[in-house]
């Protein structure tokens, strides 16, 4: 076998290997894509109520957290 042989059949073998190790970490990652897009939802939401909170603009950063508890126990 030459040179080149050798190291076209180790790419493949990496390569299958790979595709292994992807096809078995599918169901985490698809378990940590939920997770994301829940707090990423989560997040959302809270910070939009909060900007949208006519009392935001009126009162002080510490006042507007502190009147959204699940804002100020977060930070």
């Amino acid at each position: 076998m030459s040179l080149e042989q050798t190291a076209c059949e180790d790419l493949k073998a990496f390569e299958r290997r790979l595709t292994e190790v992807i096809a078995c970490l599918h169901p985490s990652t698809t378990r940590w894509r939920i997770v994301l897009v829940a707090v990423s939802i989560c997040v959302a939401t809270g910070a939009s109520q909060w900007i949208l909170d006519p009392e935001t603009r009126i009162v002080s950063l510490s006042q507007s957290l502190s009147n959204h508890p699940f804002l100020y126990y977060r930070l």
